[in-house]
């Protein structure tokens, strides 16, 4: 399954990418959404892997705005941002939100699979989810190795 990670930084997108690896994904990775967006355009991924920070800041419209595009689930990923302090206005545009720390490669791979086949995977918070908002590891899931 095709995955397109993009981040602001080139560190940020490897990391990203090393982690949908380590989900047996195929990962591409974009710096900067222009980026991303071309590459989606090119590779029409089965999902799309954004920083969340990138997203606030970018031209999401356009994206949702594109019949090519649009389709394709994107979920927000983030290190630092718990999905209870991100900005609600990117909310009913977004497949998931996963907060990083709280997942493991695997729970990764388990969650983009279901997503990108339609489906609503459990523990994840998604558009419309009702708060609080749980996460894997207050339910018990492993937090990935340091």
């Amino acid at each position: 399954m095709r995955v397109v990670c993009i981040a602001r930084h080139a560190l940020l997108a490897e990391h990203v990418c090393a982690l949908a690896r380590g989900a047996a994904l195929e990962p591409f990775c974009a710096v900067g959404f222009a980026a991303g967006y071309a590459l989606t355009l090119e590779l029409r991924p089965d999902a799309v892997l954004c920083d969340y920070d990138l997203l606030v800041s970018a031209p999401i419209a356009a994206w949702f705005g594109d019949a090519r595009v649009a389709a394709t689930p994107l979920i927000a990923v983030s290190l630092t941002r718990r999905p209870d302090e991100a900005v609600s206005a990117l909310d009913s545009s977004l497949a998931a939100f996963l907060y990083l720390p709280t997942f493991t490669p695997e729970s990764i791979g388990l969650i983009v699979r279901a997503i990108a086949l339609g489906k609503r995977p459990d523990g994840v918070a998604l558009p419309a989810t009702a708060s609080p908002l749980s996460w894997p590891s207050e339910r018990g899931a492993s937090r990935p190795r340091a």
